[in-house]
């Protein structure tokens, strides 16, 4: 009986350290949030803080976030609105993943496709997705742009 009680704890423990993430991300290998930066694993330059990550500030269908971008667009960080305070107040994966989800609309609708998404965590906590596409997605989503 103890036993079984020591494996739904730590069970339970186990659960509750995993960020949920979209279907997309489902089985690919989380990508530690202290990794990442306007450098690695990927080059960033554009809208790029290495203190705050993603800066520009964008809208999508009624969905605040912050998105920075490789060189070709192919490649973008997506992070909530307010990744740090966001993050404190638990509310960072549902609105990362909403923001996720309503990107790939968008970039679907204009012929853009996702070919690969890693998610970013630490501790169980989502901070984003690194997202690869076939095509210049940063470019379609700076039109979304919002003033800081």
């Amino acid at each position: 009986m103890k036993r079984i009680v020591l494996l739904l704890l730590l069970g339970s423990f186990a659960c509750a350290n995993s960020p949920v993430l979209v279907p997309d991300a489902a089985g690919r290998p989380i990508v530690g949030a202290t990794s990442v930066n306007c450098k690695k694993p990927v080059e960033l330059p554009r809208d790029c803080s290495s203190i705050s990550g993603p800066k520009r500030l964008i809208e999508v269908s009624g969905v605040r976030m912050r998105i920075a971008g490789s060189a070709d667009g192919r490649t973008i960080l997506l992070a909530g609105p307010n990744p740090n305070s966001d993050s404190l107040a638990g509310a960072h994966a549902q609105i990362t993943n909403s923001a996720y989800e309503v990107v790939k609309r968008e970039l679907v609708r204009r012929g853009i496709r996702m070919t690969r998404v890693d998610p970013i965590a630490s501790m169980g906590s989502l901070f984003g997705y690194l997202v690869y596409y076939d095509g210049d997605a940063y470019t379609a989503l700076e039109t979304f742009a919002l003033p800081d």
